[in-house]
């Protein structure tokens, strides 16, 4: 899989993500077969040990279309409705996936939850990506702003005592309640 990308992620470097965060995270542009990953910043999914790739998650380069909402060329014509459900027309594509079972940077960040015996828990991996280069390497994320069952799971298991929630500042980023449920 990671031999079908190429790191580091232009798209990443654009956001002015730094380029040593991007290669340790191996986030690269997808430049493997035609299929939904084509054209894509592609983020590898690690198991909690780092040791095999269990799915990915990939972003479109493209900006949302005012018209249909979807995530096309900006010069493409917008999808027809049978079209419109193509999840290559997705902000965020993933593959393999099973989200509500893995905090992302968990393989990274697991000795400094330990260490800290405190776990941060942002919602996506650009966010991990922004506190490391801030030098807090603690930080996990939850692919959206929802603490399932399995991850907390996790997080009881990390050793950490404490739990920080960073959400984004819009409507989505208000975190699920079950993650402050684990701070009682």
């Amino acid at each position: 899989v990671l031999r079908q990308m190429r790191c580091p992620s232009r798209y990443f470097l654009g956001r002015g993500y730094d380029r040593d965060t991007l290669i340790r995270h191996e986030v690269g542009d997808w430049v493997g077969q035609e299929g939904p990953l084509q054209g894509r910043a592609v983020v590898p999914l690690w198991d909690e040990h780092h040791r095999r790739v269990v799915g990915l998650s990939a972003r479109s380069p493209h900006p949302r279309c005012p018209d249909c909402r979807l995530f096309h060329h900006p010069f493409a014509d917008c999808p027809d409705e049978r079209s419109r459900r193509l999840p290559s027309l997705a902000k965020w594509y993933n593959e393999g996936l099973r989200g509500d079972a893995l905090l992302y940077n968990y393989w990274f960040a697991a000795p400094h939850v330990r260490a800290s015996r405190l776990a941060v828990v942002v919602e996506g991996p650009g966010d991990v990506w922004r506190l490391e280069e801030a030098g807090v390497f603690n930080a996990v994320a939850l692919f959206g702003n929802e603490l399932h069952d399995a991850q907390q799971v996790v997080l009881e298991r990390s050793g950490a005592l404490s739990v920080l929630g960073l959400p984004h500042a819009d409507q989505a980023g208000e975190l699920d309640e079950s993650l402050y449920s684990m701070v009682d």
